[in-house]
């Protein structure tokens, strides 16, 4: 069992190879992502990619759970202080567009994933859902959506994620500095929440 120095380290490696790799896909996309690319784009040897990865494969599977880990962990992070669904909706929104934006492959990874990734791009779909649905039941524990059904929560939830992903491959070719949303973007999706779901 390695110590967990060792073990640090070779997460750190891990996570490089996993972030070089999308700048990869960002570039050429999942077919011409090979192994000699990434290997070259994340400055490590070939073969030093299978102590990581079992292979080609299994390394391409892991580049949207990162993504899906990136964005759950910023977001709980910046959620402690969220009242109501459309707080947490214009968090969700900007942490978003911030990731994604930070590497740029970030971007064709989401697009690409539904044809090349298809079982971790339902998995991440379904992670995403359900967080939706947990804050949802939250809030309407709280008096929020009196209007609304539970059993309308994972429409929603499905509504709202492709709604911000259209936008996202809309609006933000070469608006990654600084990294969010065109201001007028947002307000207008948010005022759309508001109207949509947030107000009875």
């Amino acid at each position: 069992m390695p110590s967990p120095r060792t073990a640090a380290r070779q997460q750190k490696i891990r996570a490089h190879i996993i972030e070089s790799a999308t700048g990869t896909v960002g570039r050429h996309g999942y077919a011409k992502a090979t192994m000699a690319r990434i290997a070259e784009d994340a400055g490590v040897a070939y073969g030093s990619i299978y102590l990581h990865f079992r292979g080609h494969d299994d390394l391409l599977a892991q580049l949207l759970p990162s993504v899906n880990e990136l964005l759950r962990s910023a977001i709980r992070a910046r959620s402690k202080g969220a009242r109501t669904f459309l707080d947490h909706e214009a968090i969700g929104f900007d942490v978003l567009f911030e990731v994604t934006l930070e590497n740029p492959g970030r971007r064709r990874v989401f697009s690409e994933a539904p044809f090349y990734v298809p079982d971790a791009y339902d998995a991440y779909l379904a992670r995403m859902a359900a967080a939706y649905s947990r804050v949802m039941h939250a809030c309407k524990a709280k008096g929020e959506f009196p209007h609304l059904d539970e059993d309308q929560f994972e429409t929603i939830a499905y509504s709202l994620m492709g709604a911000k992903q259209f936008l996202l491959n809309r609006f933000c070719h070469g608006c990654d500095a600084p990294r969010q949303a065109p201001a007028n973007v947002r307000a207008t999706y948010l005022k759309m929440v508001e109207n949509a779901v947030s107000r009875p």
